[in-house]
């Protein structure tokens, strides 16, 4: 601001309304706008400055009425006149509840009743249990929608991280560290009860006591051991190829898994495993 007024002279106050209370009092879209207030202090007009005559300001000294043509509605509505649909379309608010779950594909980010550690685990592919920091300890459940039709699949996952960051003001980062986990290991070659897949399509759910997992490789099942465990598992089996698998293990006591996988001929033991974090601060 000082260095603008070096150059472009104002004789009389300048403020700076840091806490936009002006746009809150006069019902303004964007900046520059100017408000006229007569000598009885109600307002005479609004109105962009490039609009502003020297005759409207004699009008508003003599106490005449000040005709200043209005300023354009800036409104959008979300779907336009002709009914068309937004090209870009973005929600991130506070969840009235109602339930939760996610979808992603086609352009599309919805999620319903998430975390912002839970969002950004959707978003960074990074599971909940490695997103870290303060920022990340939120516990209110959002609504987020974000459409971008015409995007690209990889530009729109890039794009969906950065948007979340910027709702709810914070910075992320990826950060590998050295953790204490399970090392996942097959001594005496594969275990019978792994079936070569049936299927090029592969499928994974882990819930209820049940792992069921169809063309996964021994990445996805060291993956899906993490997820019941909340600890890193590396895989160090060297067993190529995708497979089916079914195994069940007891809920409550989620490292019964461990010993349900050691039964069918793997080894599974201590470790540290390098893990990828995210670090999310404000």
């Amino acid at each position: 601001m000082e260095k603008f007024l070096k150059t472009r002279p104002i004789h009389g106050w300048v403020g700076i309304d840091r806490a936009e209370v002006m746009f809150k009092a006069y019902g303004f879209e964007g900046v520059p706008d100017t408000v006229l207030i007569g000598a009885d202090g109600r307002i005479a007009g609004i109105t962009y400055p490039s609009m502003l005559k020297a005759g409207h300001i004699e009008d508003l000294l003599a106490a005449r009425p000040v005709k200043l043509p209005g300023r354009q509605d800036l409104s959008i509505a979300r779907a336009g006149d002709d009914g068309s649909a937004p090209l870009l379309d973005m929600i991130v608010r506070p969840s009235a509840g109602g339930g939760g779950g996610a979808a992603w594909g086609g352009g599309k980010f919805q999620v319903k009743g998430y975390t912002i550690r839970h969002l950004l685990s959707q978003a960074t592919n990074v599971p909940p249990d490695f997103v870290v920091g303060e920022a990340a300890d939120d516990s209110t459940p959002y609504d987020v929608s974000l459409t971008v039709p015409r995007a690209s699949s990889a530009a729109f996952q890039k794009l969906v991280p950065d948007i979340l960051c910027l709702a709810f003001h914070v910075t992320m980062r990826r950060e590998t560290r050295d953790t204490d986990g399970w090392i996942l290991k097959a001594p005496q070659g594969k275990p019978d009860a792994l079936k070569e897949a049936t299927s090029g399509g592969g499928t994974a759910s882990c819930r209820a006591g049940k792992l069921n997992m169809t063309g996964g490789s021994m990445d996805q099942l060291a993956a899906m051991i993490r997820g019941v465990v909340h600890k890193p598992v590396a895989d160090r089996t060297g067993i190529p190829g995708t497979f089916d698998l079914a195994l069940k293990y007891d809920e409550k006591q989620p490292e019964s898994i461990l010993d349900v996988l050691r039964g069918l001929g793997f080894t599974i033991e201590p470790g540290v495993v390098p893990t990828e974090f995210l670090v999310v601060s404000r």
